[in-house]
């Protein structure tokens, strides 16, 4: 899954697609990140939390194309409940 800020959302958009890997999830957290306080950086991570986590615990993009594009071994996938 990729996690990347607003700014960078057309960039990550025209990536996948000429990658041929839009199924990777992504999510977008609100930009900037790089001047941000502690209290403002874990609010943006609050507001993405849950979508991060259905992103990591979803294994169905994680077959086929996907994971020959990384030659991730399939034992390296969890399945089931995390």
């Amino acid at each position: 899954m990729a996690l990347l800020t607003t700014e960078f959302k057309a960039q990550a958009e025209y990536q996948a697609e000429k990658l041929g890997l839009t199924q990777i999830p992504r999510t977008f957290v609100a930009h900037p990140i790089s001047d941000q306080t502690q209290h403002q950086l874990e609010e943006k991570a609050k507001a993405v939390a849950d979508d991060v986590l259905k992103a990591l615990t979803d294994a169905s993009f994680m077959s086929g194309r996907v994971m020959d594009a990384f030659d991730v071994p399939k034992a390296a996938v969890c399945e089931g409940d995390v």
